[in-house]
């Protein structure tokens, strides 16, 4: 009978180890994972805007901004957009450790850091670009513009008229006892604290009273919206008497005439009245509409913003506007499909080759879209730009737009969790655009340090010149 082999040894095995001396958490990373370069690229910013705003000395010290801001931005990189999953990052995920530092602020806390600070952002995304210019990825040839559709944090089931939310405001007529409330609540507040957990107002009065503030928004909204028709109505009136004197005298009316609408309710959203109601491929949205161009180089977001119209028709020179405040200049070419095309946009745009779809290219052949122009004539806008397109040159340059800028969108959605806002109102989906776009273009700097410094033993410092192929 051959003899046993011997027992198997394992490592050691403790889950009730204490550990006298507390690890390096740094030593729990790989050296080049995207915490370390969210760390030294946060490191390298300018948060004086953000330290500005804490000259109080009195009180209990507050979360350090570069660490807050830290765990913001790492955030937005992975798609993390929610103040609540954050928090549970901080207990769970060894990356927010790291950066934390072992701090842990609650969801209240970082919500009300990034609610204070929504103007950072936009400052913060610039720097970013800045250090991706200097690292050789915006060389701004040919930048491609395209829009999205991203839904609000509001249903489209609260969608009212002005007669809906008078209706409303008159059945929760508490105007006086929240004027009582608020000031014993304001008083409490300084007595005891904001996080006071007994003696402020109830969580459904707040709610209430929240509920009232959107609902005087609202009636804001539809009332100059309303104002700003009766004064389209108004001069179309004009328009239409001084036609009749002109034809009464043989003569013709110059100028454009306004155009007439169908007379519709305005609406708006009790939840987040900056929201609309957006038309998409899938059907309506309530949301708000994201501008994004990117470089067709690199996909690097030069710019970005949010706007409350449902269509493009009016955001080119407002884009191509914040395109140069970001690179320092126009690009070489501008590309975007037919939802912006627009003569009154286009006409008088010097110093960029503008490479803008007139038609879906899916639905028009080159046969139905070259125009006729008689010889001698001068094409309109909108003939010289399907001629332009339907050039080869034209053709290889618009090619550059659909697998550039549609997939920077694709990954801000899948990637940075921007299908769908968790904050309301205008100036905080722009926020929250801001940060997912930066958390882009740092994954985009972090993999180029990556592919260029495939032999690193440390976190590439952001100094000297970094090699893009």
């Amino acid at each position: 009978m051959p003899a046993p082999s011997p027992k198997k040894k394992f490592q050691r095995y403790d889950p009730e180890q204490t550990l006298i001396i507390a690890p390096n958490l740094h030593d729990w990373l790989p050296d080049d994972h995207l915490c370390y370069f969210v760390s030294e690229v946060v490191d390298d910013l300018d948060l004086a805007s953000i330290y500005a705003r804490y000259d109080e000395r009195r009180g209990f010290p507050p979360y350090g901004p570069r660490m807050m801001i830290k765990i913001l931005v790492y955030a937005y990189c992975i798609g993390v957009t929610s103040s609540r999953q954050m928090f549970k990052e901080l207990l769970e995920n060894v990356p927010f450790r790291v950066l934390a530092a072992g701090n842990r602020p609650d969801h209240r806390t970082i919500n009300r850091f990034r609610a204070q600070h929504a103007a950072a952002p936009r400052g913060l995304f610039q720097q970013v670009l800045d250090i991706c210019r200097k690292e050789g990825l915006v060389p701004a040839k040919a930048v491609a513009l395209d829009g999205t559709k991203v839904k609000a944090n509001a249903s489209m089931a609260k969608n009212r008229t002005r007669e809906q939310l008078e209706k409303e405001r008159q059945k929760d007529d508490i105007d006086r006892y929240f004027a009582e409330a608020e000031r014993i609540d304001k008083e409490e507040d300084e007595l005891y604290g904001e996080e006071n957990d007994g003696f402020s107002l109830p969580a459904h009065l707040r709610d209430r009273k929240a509920r009232r503030e959107r609902i005087r928004e609202a009636l804001r909204q539809i009332k100059e919206e309303e104002d700003k028709k009766k004064e389209e109505e108004k001069k179309l009136a004009e328009r239409k008497e001084k036609e009749e004197e002109e034809a009464s005298k043989g003569k013709e009316v110059r100028g454009r005439k306004p155009i007439e609408k169908e007379a519709k309710p305005s609406r708006r959203n009790t939840t987040d009245p900056d929201s609309r109601t957006m038309k998409t491929r899938t059907g309506y949205v309530q949301g708000y509409n994201v501008q994004i161009a990117v470089d067709c180089s690199s996909q690097v977001i030069v710019a970005c913003d949010v706007v409350q119209d449902g269509n493009d028709k009016h955001q080119l020179r407002r884009m191509l506007s914040r395109v140069r405040e970001g690179i320092g200049r126009l690009p070489e070419r501008l590309l975007a499909d037919a939802g912006y095309f627009s003569t009154k946009e286009i006409d008088g745009i010097e110093g960029t080759d503008l490479f803008v779809a007139t038609r879906s290219r899916k639905k028009a052949g080159p046969e139905e879209v070259l125009p006729i122009i008689e010889i001698g004539g001068r094409p309109t806008t909108k003939q010289a730009m399907e001629v332009l397109l339907y050039t080869t040159d034209g053709r290889a340059a618009y090619a550059l737009r659909g697998r550039t800028v549609e997939p920077a969108i694709g990954q801000l959605k899948d990637g940075g969790g921007m299908r769908e806002f968790v904050l309301r109102g205008l100036e905080m989906a722009r926020l929250e655009a801001a940060m997912a776009s930066m958390g882009s273009n740092i994954k985009k700097l972090w993999r180029a340090s990556n592919k260029n410094s495939s032999n690193r033993n440390k976190t590439h410092r952001l100094t000297g010149t970094m090699p893009v192929s």
